[in-house]
């Protein structure tokens, strides 16, 4: 069962990777780390928690992106004088662009990893 699992963790990760993600894994999970066009540093972290194929982790990935809500996000990094913070973007539309690009991006790993299901 453990070499099945370091199998299809080293598919998700070659996937992710194909797609400029970095890939980061523990016993508990695993990071897909990625740097958006205009620099933000974003992680996706999936508990490896009834993760036991490529069909979960794509499953895992779908939901993170179906929770993920760029107004939200970029919300975060609002600043109190309205612009970005931190490093975000000066100007809201590219800050909200940001985020939607990273959830564009979060779905371009799900669809990857379907074909992957596909294959097998």
């Amino acid at each position: 069962m453990e070499k099945t699992r370091a199998n299809f963790i080293e598919q998700v990760t070659e996937t992710a990777e194909n797609l400029d993600w970095n890939v980061y894994i523990n016993n508990r999970y695993i990071t897909f780390q990625w740097y958006s066009n205009a620099g933000q540093d974003f992680n996706m972290v999936i508990s490896l928690d009834g993760i036991n194929d490529i069909a979960d982790m794509a499953d895992a990935v779908y939901n993170y992106h179906e929770s993920f809500d760029p107004d939200e996000e970029a919300s975060y990094w609002i600043g109190d004088d309205g612009h970005g913070k931190n490093g975000a973007p000066y100007h809201l539309r590219d800050l909200l662009d940001d985020m939607e690009e990273c959830k564009d991006k979060i779905y371009d790993l799900y669809a990857s990893l379907c074909d992957l299901v596909e294959e097998v």
